[in-house]
């Protein structure tokens, strides 16, 4: 089976600035938010716009979690349609403190890959990554990093005896 096409992510770094600021802010609560834009090229996807779940339209924030309402995910598909922009994928951060013990990764959780929107049948065709944020907390500072996760087709596993 072929590996699937690389492909680049063009991205405007004020835009990860943006999210940054944000979710220290939130912090240790985690945020979300999307990312809207165009494919320039069969292997390039350009982020143009990102929009943050405001708090009144997250369903569920805490350290592990953050859920978007199903409205407003529905109201982002309305907006990237007028602009002539597609939902092509989304971020959201993870948050650790010292006290916890836990030092957070920009890796997908399992409960990550299941929860990606496209997975669940939102923004069909488009969606193509998940970005993440790691907050680390120490004694007086937050450090961040972000990774950028393509998404893959499901994978079938079929369980035979035969050898």
């Amino acid at each position: 089976m072929p590996t699937p096409p690389a492909f680049e992510i063009r991205c405007n770094p004020k835009l990860i600035q943006e999210f940054r600021h944000a979710a220290k802010k939130a912090f240790p609560k985690e945020i979300y938010g999307v990312f809207l834009g165009v494919f320039d090229e069969p292997e390039v996807v350009e982020i143009v716009e990102m929009l943050l779940c405001p708090k009144e339209e997250t369903v569920r924030s805490t350290q592990w979690v953050v859920m978007p309402s199903e409205e407003w995910l529905s109201a982002v598909e309305k907006v990237a349609r007028k602009d002539d922009l597609v939902v092509i994928g989304d971020i959201h951060s993870h948050c650790s403190t010292k006290e916890n013990g836990f030092y957070c990764e920009t890796a997908p959780s399992e409960g990550d890959w299941s929860s990606v929107p496209h997975y669940q049948g939102l923004f069909k065709g488009n969606y193509t990554f998940m970005a993440i944020m790691a907050l680390n907390k120490g004694e007086t500072t937050i450090r961040t990093k972000v990774n950028f996760w393509p998404l893959l087709p499901p994978v079938k596993v079929t369980w035979s005896e035969n050898e």
